[in-house]
């Protein structure tokens, strides 16, 4: 069916003879139902292909259909489309040529005639309202679809937007930075100067941060990032992670525990991402703990694959939240403060790029105040050689992964 078809009052008619059909379109009619009659096969497809609320085929017509053209036409409907055919059958037994119809045409009613006027034009009517019940659906799909299609439109134009932006605000803050350093170079080093120098710096970092995490986001959106696979040791990752938070856990004042298992944890992944996705979880506990608290960073197998675990004693994350931790742009109301002012993107960051490497990352939490703990899931690599296993000195590249808020 074409998609200009037209909908309403129609039924279209193949029948053995023109008086045949001269009789029916006349009873329709009076019943103001337009009717079409064809006395071919291929003339009723093409009418069908215009648009119809049914078909009408005498038993004898159906036999003309030696081809199939009726049959095929019916199976090429649309997915919303079912077209309601009345089969006019002779008197007696059940024909041949109707056991066909049955088989072939799906929706199918079998009238015997001679029918009663009323008989045949209430089977019409009945067909008709249940075709109008499918103009509703396919409205609805189309409907949906057009509003799918406005959402993706919409979406690609936002992460194209974000990726423009982000790069276009990146432009000025490398000068911006120089010249802070220049100027306090160039000041002296008296105290009310390095404080503004050391405040407008602060916040220059700050900004460097937030657009990061803006074309993290606009990368992952967009399908941009691609994962650099290699070996991995898995306390590697660790140490290269906590590297990169030990200044943020210092600062608070944390007490931070290692536990790195003795045996040998490989895994295949990019480690600059492994490195980030570790980095970005230790940093979201420190941010989230009060000054003074506790930070358990730990690994170990479980059969074939590693968890890793950063737990923390800070605020906890209350029960309905935990579904949501890691969708894009959530903040816990009560703590936004604790976040500076981020963008709620940290996790969903995370998320993505562990599943990237078909990992799984969960969030637990006994509620607020009871601190909270992300666990990380990844396979281990197949290492067949002792000399493989060696790879506890792979040099994983720092990096200096979005922040999670």
């Amino acid at each position: 069916m074409t998609s200009n078809a037209r909908d309403g009052r129609r039924v279209v008619a193949l029948v053995p003879t023109a008086k045949d059909g001269a009789m029916i379109r006349s009873v329709l009619e009076r019943a103001s139902i337009e009717c079409i009659c064809r006395v071919d096969v291929k003339g009723i497809c093409e009418e069908l292909e215009l648009g119809a609320d049914a078909a009408l085929v005498a038993e004898e017509a159906v036999a003309q259909d030696r081809d199939r053209l009726l049959a095929d036409w019916l199976a090429r409907q649309p997915a919303w489309s079912d077209l309601p055919v009345l089969v006019l059958a002779r008197p007696g037994a059940d024909s041949a040529a109707v056991a066909r119809a049955m088989d072939r045409l799906g929706n199918v009613t079998v009238l015997e005639r001679p029918t009663r006027i009323a008989a045949l034009v209430s089977a019409v009517r009945t067909a008709v309202r249940a075709r109008e019940r499918q103009y509703q659906i396919r409205d609805y799909l189309l409907e949906r679809e057009r509003t799918e299609a406005a959402l993706k439109e919409a979406d690609r134009r936002k992460d194209e937007f974000l990726a423009i932006l982000a790069h276009e605000l990146r432009n000025p803050l490398a000068p911006i930075r120089n010249s802070l350093h220049l100027l306090r170079s160039s000041t002296g080093r008296d105290r009310q100067s390095n404080q503004l120098g050391e405040m407008l710096e602060r916040q220059v970092g700050y900004m460097v941060r937030l657009i990061d995490d803006l074309l993290e986001v606009s990368r992952i959106s967009r399908g941009k990032i691609e994962l650099r696979k290699e070996l991995v040791e898995v306390a590697a990752l660790l140490r290269n992670a906590l590297e990169t938070s030990r200044p943020i856990i210092d600062s608070a004042g944390h007490r931070l525990s290692l536990s790195i298992p003795a045996e040998s944890l490989i895994v295949e992944g990019d480690p600059v991402r492994l490195t980030q996705v570790l980095a970005n979880l230790l940093n979201n506990a420190a941010k989230y703990t009060d000054a003074g608290g506790e930070i358990w960073l730990s690994a170990r197998r479980e059969r074939d694959a590693v968890t890793i675990s950063v737990r923390d004693s800070g605020a906890g994350i209350p029960p309905e939240m935990l579904s949501r931790v890691f969708e894009p742009f959530t903040q816990i109301d009560r703590y936004a403060k604790r976040a500076q002012g981020g963008l709620g993107i940290g996790l969903m960051l995370v998320k993505t790029l562990v599943e990237m490497h078909g990992g799984s990352v969960e969030a637990h939490s006994e509620g607020v105040g009871r601190g909270a703990e992300f666990v990380v899931r990844l396979q281990l690599a197949a290492v067949e050689s002792a000399a493989r296993a060696q790879l506890s000195d792979v040099r994983v590249a720092a990096t200096s992964p979005s922040s999670i808020h």
